[in-house]
């Protein structure tokens, strides 16, 4: 998810906003072109006040795990202010999968302010297959009530399907008014015939998602 949010950040023009609601790696900061640590959120007006034509990430202060907190709900919503007064976008990381291709939402998750207008909900494809445990998904006990794919056993496609589905998975805390996208990544990991499969459920997964992206922007990350 992190490196979607920078490959994304990079293919714009012009200085791009970059922020976090949950938590995210520290090593992840490196990968802006300025990141900024806020503290309240009146913190976040000096970044607008001298901001670079370029990636800049801003964050919250950083735990002791070695990872950065996700920013409160008025420092988000001043950042949304800063940029819709200059015509910036601004790009959020609503969750985290501690470094596994898939993983569940917890009951605060994710997230996503209310103003919003678009939402990708990233799958790496390298989970299918796997055994379902903590080693493929982050949360595997809520995947496996969601999605009713008993612990330890293989995850099909036809699981991900389930979940990107269900409103306490892939769909959950999403803005009505937001635009929703699905982002297969590591397609060129996935089994041909779950390739298939997962085709094959396009028409279902369109009938909720505005669209369905295959590619492979990462092998791993959060």
């Amino acid at each position: 998810k992190t490196t979607t949010l920078f490959a994304l950040a990079r293919s714009l023009e012009g200085p791009v906003i970059l922020t976090n609601s949950a938590h995210l790696g520290r090593s992840q900061a490196a990968l802006a072109d300025y990141h900024v640590i806020v503290e309240s959120p009146k913190e976040v007006d000096a970044v607008f006040s001298s901001l670079k034509e370029e990636v800049t990430l801003i964050t919250g202060i950083e735990r002791e795990s070695g990872r950065l907190i996700g920013l409160t709900h008025d420092a988000l919503n001043r950042i949304y202010s800063h940029a819709e007064r200059l015509n910036l976008p601004v790009i959020i990381e609503a969750d985290g999968s501690r470094m596994r291709p898939l993983k569940a939402p917890a009951e605060h998750e994710p997230p996503i302010p209310e103003w919003v207008d678009t939402v990708v909900v990233v799958c790496g494809l390298s989970g299918l297959g796997k055994p379902l445990n903590e080693s493929a998904v982050f949360r595997p006990e809520i995947f496996s009530q969601l999605t009713g794919v008993p612990l330890d056993h293989l995850i099909p496609p036809s699981a991900l399907v389930t979940y990107l589905l269900h409103p306490q998975g892939g769909l959950k805390n999403i803005p009505r008014h937001a635009r929703r996208i699905v982002l297969f990544n590591q397609w060129d990991e996935c089994k041909p015939e779950d390739q298939t499969a997962l085709l094959t459920n396009l028409p279902r997964l369109h009938q909720v998602y505005d669209a369905v992206i295959l590619g492979n922007v990462v092998r791993g990350g959060e």
